[in-house]
């Protein structure tokens, strides 16, 4: 027998979860929600349900952008057509001379890339100089390892 709480006023499209969304517990017993859509990679999205930033960062990811709760952990990288600078930089990690390098050289080699290409990735790399470059490397005061590996 259902108890009545005239206090409390449910309807149901209040007690399911919004379409695309997924609740879960993860390995360390945290709740998780997240947006997943059909053939589209899923985004995680700001808990509690319901609340002001969950219906931010949903509305966000269902409009095919990226959700202001992720955007502050990080950006995806843009998708590598051809003859971009992206593009180049995968080719690169799949040829016989990146994977000579040392493991640890790869690691860093790589996430130095990879934040390249979260700015610059989608550039077409014929149009790219050498100017262009030092210019680029300048603006990386505070990392010097940085610096020497863009260019080197």
């Amino acid at each position: 027998m259902a108890l009545a709480m005239p206090w409390v006023h449910h309807t149901a499209a209040q007690s399911r979860k919004p379409k695309y969304v997924r609740e879960y517990k993860d390995r360390h017993g945290v709740n998780r929600l997240e947006f997943r859509r059909k053939g589209i990679k899923g985004w995680p999205l700001r808990p509690p349900l319901r609340s002001d930033a969950f219906w931010e960062d949903y509305n966000a990811a269902l409009a095919g952008g990226i959700p202001p709760g992720v955007a502050s952990r990080g950006q995806r990288l843009p998708v590598a057509t051809t003859g971009s600078m992206r593009w180049l930089c995968i080719g690169y990690k799949k040829s016989a001379a990146f994977k000579r390098l040392d493991i640890t050289t790869q690691t860093r080699r790589g996430a130095i890339l990879d934040r390249f290409c979260q700015e610059h990735g989608d550039k077409p790399f014929t149009l790219l100089e050498r100017a262009h470059l030092s210019k680029i490397r300048d603006c990386l005061t505070s990392a010097p390892m940085e610096q020497l590996s863009l260019i080197a």
